[in-house]
């Protein structure tokens, strides 16, 4: 179900975040989320059954000084090591590839249990690669360091 609100990716997962779901393989049910600051009621509409998380979800429109703000407070975090990403692939693959039941695991169960690791590699290394262009635009943007990056992905 699409609510028509669809102003941007974060928008777009919200319209699913506020109904319930179930998982497909197990069948196990998941509540739903509700928007705290739902103040044109938008989200109200949707029937969740009664079944919800609560209010905990906030849908901030981000304007361009916020999102420089966010953007520098994002790379101070990463630079002085308060957030905390999983190992890196290289060290994933050395220490799990000690273990037996690792190495008992066919190729394609344990590129999927690496695979959470790769992709945080990738997430550092194309956050990293991010700059702020020389421009005289008012709107925040950020272009590639290394356009060929991403060509790896």
């Amino acid at each position: 179900m699409r609510t028509g609100l669809n102003i941007n990716v974060g928008i777009g997962l919200v319209d699913y975040l506020v109904m319930p779901s179930e998982d497909e393989k197990t069948g196990e049910s998941y509540s739903a989320f509700e928007v705290m600051n739902d103040e044109k009621g938008q989200y109200k509409k949707i029937d969740n059954h009664g079944i919800s998380y609560g209010k905990v979800l906030w849908i901030l429109k981000a304007d361009t000084e916020l999102n420089f703000e966010g953007y520098t407070a994002l790379l101070q975090q990463m630079g002085s090591g308060k957030i905390k990403f999983l190992q890196n692939e290289r060290d994933a693959k050395e220490s799990l590839g000690e273990t037996r039941r690792f190495k008992a695991l066919s190729s394609q169960r344990k590129a999927d249990t690496i695979r959470p690791y790769v992709l945080t590699s990738t997430l550092k290394s194309e956050m990293l690669n991010l700059t702020r262009p020389e421009t005289n635009s008012i709107r925040f943007s950020l272009d590639r360091i290394n356009k060929g990056l991403g060509k790896l992905l």
